[in-house]
């Protein structure tokens, strides 16, 4: 794969707050998995690919697999423009090779309709400057594409994409013009956030042709996507079983959330979840995040191998046969702190083939029901035998 883990951490922070603070991709209400987030990768031959090649999207699949996020690629086309390199991936796309902007409108809503996406990459533009239209007319395509998207899904997330480099054609004026219409096509509803494929790419060494990507150019194209991803998918692993929701008919002194843990003095329920690595207890790569926290308190998480329900401070107390209480953290303004990856090396109880309940506990001095603390809900990890 890339090396997108340790290259993409401190870009990853700077975006958390962002991505969370306007929307939310996991279904929570009810629902004790992650919700699969549809990604509809849109564009020309750069995104479909052809024969002898993988594409872009299968580096970008097992990354992202290999970190557990629970996504589906959707489109109407499969595989590439003939015979894939690697047939072992979500192959669903829109890429359509040759394909103008123009073009794409035309069918967008009928492709966005039949896929019904939550994310759509999108890296378009390349025919039309070639043909000779403008950066302007282009965008202002995309501009549509964009709405037509709006009215299938009000609330689809768009990644736009700064075109990479290519021997016939200048992308700069493009490219340049990509920043400032992202910043005026963006909504809290509905996301535009800009994706630099230019930097770094090279059309002499990371193309076949001048235009279309070789591995190289496809493990950066992947890179690029993955890490505007991230951020959106961060509590959303496909593995771990969220339970213990606080609700108003359990919750101490009527304080219930539904969909996290009992309700605090700001208003909400903390919520754990397992929100990157994997469940492999040797690769010891799990991180567990407790979001949605009173902003700046103090907090712990422990684990232990029982489920139980009982009322405990302003919260339920959901693990019971408590093995381990991992260090004191401090949530920060946002209320949110993270654990690991190095679970294992604090304790040698997750091993292989074991499985864990963990909870989160946190000060709380002026929550609703006097207790002084609280509790987020638990979370089920089952490792890898």
């Amino acid at each position: 794969m890339f090396p997108s883990r340790q290259f993409f951490s401190s870009r990853i922070a700077a975006a958390v707050a962002f991505a969370t603070s306007l929307f939310t991709l996991v279904a929570t209400s009810g629902s004790a998995q992650a919700q699969t987030i549809r990604i509809m990768p849109l564009g020309d031959s750069i995104t479909e690919s052809q024969t002898g090649f993988a594409s872009y999207r299968y580096w970008l699949w097992n990354d992202l697999a290999d970190f557990g996020y629970c996504v589906d690629f959707v489109g109407g086309e499969t595989g590439v423009n003939g015979t894939p390199l690697f047939p072992d991936f979500d192959q669903d796309h829109e890429g359509h090779s040759g394909f103008r902007a123009d073009q794409v409108l035309n069918q967008i809503n009928a492709w966005a309709t039949a896929a019904n996406p939550d994310v759509v990459m999108i890296h378009l533009g390349t025919n039309d400057l070639w043909q000779g239209q403008s950066a302007a007319s282009t965008l202002d395509e995309i501009d549509q594409i964009i709405d037509e998207l709006r009215a299938v899904k009000p609330r689809v997330v768009v990644l736009l994409a700064q075109l990479i480099p290519m021997a016939p054609a200048n992308v700069i004026p493009f490219n340049i013009s990509v920043p400032g219409f992202v910043a005026s096509k963006t909504s809290a509803a509905s996301p535009v956030l800009l994706v630099d494929q230019y930097t770094g790419f090279d059309h002499n060494t990371d193309t076949w042709d001048g235009v279309h990507p070789n591995q190289a150019g496809e493990l950066k194209i992947a890179a690029n996507w993955y890490a505007a991803l991230e951020p959106l998918l961060l509590e959303n692993n496909c593995f771990g079983t969220r339970y213990c929701f606080g609700t108003a008919g359990i919750c101490p002194c009527g304080n219930g959330e539904g969909d996290a843990g009992c309700t605090h003095s700001a208003g909400k329920g903390a919520l754990i979840s397992a929100a990157a690595g994997t469940q492999d207890a040797v690769a010891d790569d799990l991180v567990l995040s407790i979001t949605d926290m009173p902003p700046n308190k103090f907090g712990i998480v422990f684990m232990g191998s029982m489920q139980i329900n009982s009322p405990f401070g302003d919260g339920r107390r959901c693990v019971g046969g408590v093995a381990k209480r991992f260090s004191v953290k401090q949530a920060d303004a946002g209320g949110r702190m993270t654990y690991g990856p190095g679970l294992g090396n604090l304790t040698a109880s997750i091993a292989p083939a074991t499985t864990w309940n963990f909870q989160a506990w946190y000060r709380d001095p002026m929550g609703p029901c006097g207790g002084g603390f609280n509790l987020s809900n638990g979370v089920q990890i089952p490792f890898l035998p």
